[in-house]
């Protein structure tokens, strides 16, 4: 349990990441009223979650502070949510340099006379993007911002869509200058949801034309994640009858230009709901909250080959009523928040397995394939050999997931990296039969 205080503690919907992984060290954000008003608090661990340093309240006292989301990138930490000291609500963000021992000022990133809210955010390199709905105009609709210096200036907002319909949730996904929104939105005459899409391949400077990714009555609440070139969406629906809702997933392959079918990854008799994604490598993390029972309880799923089959579901808590869990791939471990009602009051729980491969950063190998990568740490080259006798491939990724190197080779290949900055990177190699091995090369 990482919180315990009189006050109710609440992490944030689907849409936005709660949990942010860097190396050893792990971020956490909620909201919070043990002040007498919702507050934005953060947490953080060292040492890979076996140890938690103390609440730390990073949004104004005053005001509602609430839907806070994080992402990091190396020892910047990124923090949006909604807060309505302007007299209504706005979105705000804070940064932090140094892995969260000390924070920046507040910076008010939307600035309109009607309610801005439940931003979602990605960072990929030093390019922070935020994404929200507003209700400017007649219809809400989905905004979005872009900051080239890690949160030290932004650029002008921009509106992603028309005004035909009431847009809500929307969710932000990135790698390198690809830039990934998602959101559902309500067709005004039909009342039908449905899940629509955009892409930037420039940062946010330009936006391909929104299209429709679902054709159903109601395709809510979505969550997006990217690794490489593969998309993934996740969401949840009614469309099986029967008075309950199910989690369902899409991916596309080629960064957003085709997509697959609709996939449902739940099966129960409750209510299946509010799912959140993320994605390293070819290995992909699904959590949502279920209520088979009389019970709501976090479950989880994942698939080790970018969606493509899925292992059988997990139930992670063991609660009343558990709600709202995200999560987070480190160097070792796969880490999941939620909150949950501890006697009568909500609180947030951390949960961690360091037996599962979370994001293809421990070797593995498949049976019958002998696989070496070498050396490693390395200076200038890398060498793979594998036994197999297949043509196959070995990719390098930076630690965003975006795809740096990629080589064909049978048997043995030695490539030049010389041009890689020092730091920690991604190898992954594959061939005809999937991913052989995922692993974290380190250049010094």
């Amino acid at each position: 349990m990482l919180t315990n205080n009189p006050g109710s503690s609440a992490t944030t919907m689907n849409n936005a990441g709660c949990i942010a992984a860097s190396d050893e060290f792990l971020h956490v954000v909620w909201t919070d009223n043990r002040s007498g008003e919702a507050e934005v608090y953060y947490k953080r661990s060292t040492d890979q979650g076996k140890t938690w340093g103390m609440d730390t309240r990073i949004s104004d006292l005053g005001s509602a502070s609430a839907n806070p989301t994080i992402a990091v990138s190396g020892s910047v930490i990124h923090v949006v949510w909604n807060d309505d000291r302007d007299g209504n609500l706005e979105i705000y963000y804070k940064s932090s340099t140094d892995g969260g021992l000390t924070w920046g000022a507040d910076t008010r990133l939307t600035n309109d006379s009607d309610v801005s809210q439940h931003p979602s955010l990605s960072v990929s390199g030093s390019n922070v993007h935020v994404v929200w709905y507003d209700d400017r105009t007649l219809n809400g609709q989905i905004f979005y911002i872009h900051s080239p210096d890690a949160g030290v200036s932004w650029d002008s907002e921009k509106q992603l869509e028309s005004n035909e319909n009431f847009s809500k949730i929307t969710s932000v996904a990135s790698s390198g200058s690809d830039v990934h929104v998602v959101w559902h939105s309500m067709n005004i005459i039909s009342g039908t949801d449905n899940l629509f899409y955009t892409h930037s391949t420039d940062d946010g400077l330009s936006w391909s034309s929104p299209e429709q990714l679902t054709n159903d009555l109601t395709c809510v609440y979505p969550s997006i994640a990217v690794s490489g070139s593969t998309v993934h969406v996740v969401w949840f629906d009614g469309r099986d009858g029967g008075g309950s809702t199910e989690i369902y997933y899409k991916q596309s392959s080629d960064e957003g230009s085709t997509w697959g079918p609709d996939t449902r990854l739940s099966n129960n008799t409750g209510y299946s709901s509010y799912p959140f994604v993320m994605a390293s490598g070819a290995n992909v993390h699904l959590v949502w909250q279920d209520n088979p029972d009389s019970k709501i309880n976090i479950y989880y799923r994942q698939s080790v080959d970018y969606g493509l089959n899925w292992d059988t579901e997990l139930e992670l808590s063991n609660a009343t009523y558990a709600y709202y869990g995200s999560v987070a791939a480190s160097a070792s471990a796969l880490n999941v928040v939620w909150t949950e009602r501890v006697f009568g009051n909500d609180d947030i729980l951390y949960k961690r397995n360091l037996a599962v491969n979370p994001v293809g950063l421990a070797e593995f190998a498949k049976s019958g394939n002998k696989l070496n990568v070498y050396p490693n740490p390395f200076l200038n080259e890398i060498t793979a050999i594998t036994s197999d006798n297949l043509p196959g491939e070995i990719i390098i990724y930076d630690i965003s997931s975006r795809k740096l190197i990629q080589k064909e080779f049978t048997n043995t290949i030695t490539i030049d990296a010389s041009q890689l900055p020092k730091g920690i990177y991604i190898c992954e190699v594959r061939n005809t039969g999937g991913v052989l091995q995922n692993s974290k090369l380190v250049k010094n």
